[in-house]
């Protein structure tokens, strides 16, 4: 896995994270992800950490990688240390 919290699509296999889009609904709606994914908003899920494994490696998604930065933060100070943020966002993804 990546040292770094950010990663770029280039530098990583999308098969080998669970990706968890933190987008809001109508953001979804308007620009869906085309790879296996949850769809969590990034307040519930930062109010339910347990949502996640901490074994598990964890790809957070959003529309430019801002949020995802703050999420993966916090979870890295919570001891989740397999949680990354995508640079750049969804278009990263989707073209």
């Amino acid at each position: 896995m990546p040292e770094s919290i950010e990663v770029t699509i280039d530098e990583i296999t999308l098969a080998d994270f669970q990706v968890i889009d933190i987008r809001e609904p109508h953001e979804v709606a308007v620009s869906p992800l085309p790879c296996d994914h949850q769809h969590i908003p990034m307040n519930e899920l930062l109010n339910n950490p347990a949502t996640i494994d901490k074994e598990q490696p964890y790809l957070l998604v959003c529309a430019a990688g801002v949020r995802t930065n703050y999420a993966a933060n916090a979870f890295r100070s919570a001891g989740y240390n397999n949680v990354y943020s995508l640079v750049g966002g969804n278009r990263m993804i989707t073209g």
